[in-house]
């Protein structure tokens, strides 16, 4: 097969959607990099991109081993066939976000939003479950009911990547502007994407020891992530989140109250604040609305290992 690759991709550049690069659309300012397409690492044996589960042919839109999740019919498409609206980050594209038969956004599976629909009875979801009990309740497209739940759906689909929670976290920004469009719809995150600081599993442990009156029915302890995380832009998104240590020779610590991490709703006395601030203009941009909803953070990965 004649390639038209090299082996090192520029530090910038266009690419078509299966990841060939547009000629003339070349930026090449600064060192080259191995990271191309959707950020796979360019393979300098075989030119071909390795994602970690299979290598990738941007010539042909396939993978050069099979699918090892068995998802589709034919076990080398990329992406579920449709590059344009999902990536697929390891060779193992997952079918995560979860509609309802009616195509309602349920919520998410473990691997978060990106990925092809799953559509199951609404009695048979909970935030977070696993891949594999998704799966095995995946009714498909067929189990829709009818025309006006199947664009329902697609509807809901073609806005999935512009939503914030896409990439599993969630910045300050992004959550002012998800408060002040008014849904109250809840998102999605992955706790280990928040930064979290050096102190958050000390903080956890000495909490566990100290205060057993703090405890609450689901045996966690309620922790202020902004003296936790090491990032304002964290920091400032959380309020208090229910902590618990599951298990202390990995320091693996379960974040929040079932599935439910916090709800942003400025209820917390630097949020009124922040949000009195807001309102006067202070910072250009970032006003809140005359008519917020506050919002449920959800977690689809609700473990981290402090000792990993």
């Amino acid at each position: 097969m004649y390639r038209t690759r090299q082996l090192l991709a520029p530090p910038a550049c266009h690419y078509y959607p299966l990841g060939l690069q547009i000629p003339d659309r070349v930026f090449v300012s600064g060192s080259q990099t191995r990271e191309g397409y959707t950020g796979h690492e360019l393979d300098r044996e075989t030119g071909d991109y390795y994602a970690g589960a299979r290598y990738y042919l941007p010539e042909l839109g396939r993978w050069t081993a099979v699918d090892p999740m068995e998802q589709y019919p034919s076990p080398y498409v990329y992406s579920a066939n449709n590059s344009v609206s999902f990536i697929d980050p390891d060779g193992r594209l997952a079918e995560s976000p979860i509609y309802d038969t009616e195509g309602n956004l349920l919520g998410t599976d473990d691997e978060g939003l990106q990925g092809d629909p799953i559509v199951m009875a609404a009695d048979n979801f909970a935030q977070g479950m696993s891949h594999e009990d998704a799966l095995s309740n995946n009714l498909g497209r067929e189990g829709l009911n009818g025309r006006e739940a199947v664009d329902r759906l697609d509807s809901s689909l073609r806005t999935l990547s512009s939503r914030p929670d896409w990439d599993g976290k969630l910045g300050f920004t992004e959550a002012i502007e998800w408060y002040n469009q008014g849904s109250g719809d809840p998102l999605f995150v992955d706790v280990n994407k928040i930064n979290w600081g050096s102190r958050a599993y000390r903080s956890v442990e000495i909490r566990m020891a100290n205060s057993n009156s703090e405890v609450n029915s689901y045996g966690n302890y309620s922790l202020n992530v902004r003296g936790l995380a090491s990032y304002w832009n964290d920091a400032n998104v959380y309020g208090h989140i229910d902590m618990r240590v599951i298990d202390a020779s990995t320091q693996t610590v379960q974040m929040g109250r079932g599935s439910t991490l916090d709800t942003y709703d400025y209820g917390h006395w630097f949020s009124r604040s922040v949000a009195n601030a807001l309102h006067s203009g202070w910072f250009t941009g970032h006003n809140v609305s005359s008519s917020p909803a506050a919002f449920p953070i959800m977690c689809y990965v609700c473990t981290v290992a402090f000792g990993e």
